[in-house]
């Protein structure tokens, strides 16, 4: 008796597994657009999917109560003042970066933030840095002579927070966050991916009010 309970536990649980990975392949559009590609359905990959799924859980609507210190000037923004002069209702698209985050996986994180201004016209996003670093000098060199806002905040009290590694996020006026990300160089097609989702549901939404 107790054996058969055990199997059927074990059959559950599996169940209960391989639907998550089906719900988590359809929440990332993978099998609309990857269906040919093998290469993303392999164990690491579907790990990595998890992960990310995890992330949005946790994170997905939190609201952050901080203010931010424009880097440029030294001036200290809240919450209210950094949506004021936002006319045209934008999200933000962030970029959030630690001094002592994995310096390969830094550079990749704003390396394919960089590329993304061509790929969110017509959205109603606008990417900002949230950077947490001793110089603010060094911050402003992150701004990479683009038209990107940075500020310092050195703590968004946030479950990503906890995880060591740079991550992207949208931000509303309530500031609210959503779509949280967490990109990893070794597979970059989530990153492409993610950026790919994130820009048609903003568009979507562009004549939209929160």
């Amino acid at each position: 008796m107790r054996n058969n309970s055990s199997k059927l536990i074990n059959v559950s649980l599996f169940l209960m597994f391989s639907l998550n990975i089906v719900l988590l392949l359809n929440i990332f559009g993978m099998k609309s657009k990857d269906t040919n590609d093998r290469s993303f359905f392999d164990s690491s990959t579907i790990a990595n999917y998890i992960s990310s799924h995890l992330d949005l859980l946790e994170n997905n609507g939190l609201q952050l109560k901080t203010s931010f210190i424009n880097v440029h000037n030294n001036t200290v923004i809240s919450e209210k003042e950094l949506f004021d002069d936002n006319e045209n209702k934008s999200l933000y698209l962030v970029c959030r970066v630690h001094e002592y985050d994995c310096p390969e996986c830094t550079d990749y994180a704003l390396a394919k933030f960089y590329e993304w201004d061509s790929l969110i016209v017509n959205t109603r996003l606008k990417r900002i840095i949230i950077g947490d670093y001793d110089n603010f000098s060094a911050m402003n060199i992150l701004q990479n002579n683009q038209d990107i806002d940075c500020y310092y905040v050195d703590n968004l009290d946030i479950p990503m927070e906890e995880r060591g590694f740079p991550f992207y996020f949208v931000m509303d006026s309530t500031m609210k966050i959503f779509d949280v990300f967490a990109p990893n160089s070794n597979f970059h097609k989530l990153t492409d991916l993610y950026i790919s989702v994130v820009k048609e549901k903003w568009i979507k939404s562009s004549n939209s009010e929160f």
